[in-house]
């Protein structure tokens, strides 16, 4: 019961524990783009996008002056075509979107799931419950094969 009133009621319980296991499964995937890249298993196509990324990054540090940090050093592959299915929703009528707030992050105009029948299943609700509900995937991926996830 502890638990249920500290997540902000049992029907998140659900939410959270495909958060953490999504969230889990993705840091378990990752792996530097330096080492895909000389991983001889690595489709040659991946191989130059992640080449091209790479001389991106260091160009926008080098050139742009942005910092030189890990954001865009690490990949995963997992196997589907987006990492997150967001849901997005506004009450009928409205532009205004709906708001969860949630453990961590605070409060946001979205609920994020790793798992696209989850998302859907949730939108559902909402349509239930009289509100306008989207789900987007992200990030989309633009090329052709669409198994791997960047990160």
């Amino acid at each position: 019961m502890t638990l249920c009133l500290f997540v902000g009621g049992c029907t998140n319980i659900f939410y959270y524990a495909q958060a953490v296991d999504g969230q889990m499964r993705l840091m378990a995937a990752t792996r530097p783009i330096s080492e895909v890249v000389i991983d001889a298993a690595t489709d040659p196509l991946l191989r130059r996008q992640l080449e091209q990324e790479s001389a991106v990054r260091e160009f926008a540090s080098r050139e742009l002056a942005l910092p030189n940090n890990g954001s865009y050093r690490s990949y995963a592959d997992l196997g589907r075509p987006y990492v997150v299915w967001n849901v997005f929703a506004a009450p009928e009528f409205s532009v205004e979107p709906q708001q969860w707030c949630l453990i961590i992050v605070g409060c946001v105009n979205y609920r994020g799931y790793y798992n696209k029948n989850a998302a859907d299943l949730y939108a559902g609700e909402l349509t239930q419950a009289g509100t306008t509900p989207m789900s987007a995937a992200f990030p989309p991926i633009p090329r052709s094969d669409t198994s791997t996830i960047r990160c």
